[in-house]
């Protein structure tokens, strides 16, 4: 749809706006689930290289919460868990 056309301008940015959203939620979604995958290997690793963190596994828990926000926030340090370049050898 070209958003040239001066009437229909609005409804063709919010569309795209729309696509716009559902293509990046997708996208979180996958890194999500990504995480989701992931995180057990990271907390077994820790816990046998003897360098276990408590809030670690609080972080499995919560990427596995009914509540977005929770979730989110459990993204975030979990991706700053997966940054750690000590873990990269």
């Amino acid at each position: 749809m070209d958003c040239y056309d001066y009437f229909s301008y609005n409804n063709c940015q919010r569309n795209n706006i729309r696509k716009s959203m559902i293509k990046n939620t997708k996208k979180f979604g996958e890194y999500v689930q990504f995480l989701r995958e992931n995180i057990g290997n990271l907390v077994e690793y820790r816990e046998m290289t003897g360098s276990s963190e408590p809030g670690l596994v609080k972080v499995k828990t919560d990427l596995f919460d009914e509540d977005p926000f929770v979730v989110f926030g459990a993204t975030l340090l979990a991706t700053a868990a997966f940054s750690d370049k000590t873990l990269y050898h």
